[in-house]
């Protein structure tokens, strides 16, 4: 399998898990063939050096009529980095997105402007590198399994003090 570019976008939550609205909003995109979904997590900034990973339940995806094509290709230290300027207590989802050549990562998902935080490119060959390496990692896990985990920011050193 081949991907083309795809789009790391940061969504603003009002709690921590995806509510109605974004449930809403993702396949409709899919639907018409704006985007495909890669993958969806969940990340809550529990302290200013901790935070939370959850990776979306894909039976509850399923539910509400959205597949994801490559579950679990967001990597921890991937999460971290887009998140690292959320306030503690904040949560966010993190939806990698391939898009078509004539739709940009803003035009995705037109439901959710207000909500975007952040977008971040991720070209066809990065992404098709990040799903051939895992792919080889043999699966460790029953794939119905969601995966939970614990994210460690760095710290913010003050550069200006001698």
């Amino acid at each position: 399998m081949q991907l083309g570019d795809a789009s790391l976008l940061l969504v603003h939550l009002d709690r921590e898990r995806i509510g109605s609205a974004l449930l809403e909003a993702l396949p409709a995109a899919g639907d018409v063939n704006v985007v495909r979904l890669l993958d969806v997590i969940v990340v809550t900034r529990r302290a200013a050096r901790r935070g939370s990973l959850t990776e979306i339940d894909v039976s509850e995806l399923a539910l509400a009529g959205i597949t994801l094509r490559t579950p679990g290709l967001i990597g921890v230290e991937d999460a971290a980095g887009l998140t690292a300027h959320l306030d503690i207590g904040a949560s966010a989802a993190i939806i990698l997105v391939e898009h078509s050549a004539a739709a940009g990562a803003a035009s995705a998902l037109p439901l959710l402007h207000d909500r975007i935080i952040e977008v971040r490119r991720v070209p066809a060959s990065v992404a098709n590198a990040i799903w051939q390496s895992a792919e080889a990692v043999p699966v460790t896990r029953p794939h119905r399994i969601r995966r939970r985990c614990t994210m460690t920011y760095p710290a913010v050193h003050d550069t200006a003090r001698p």
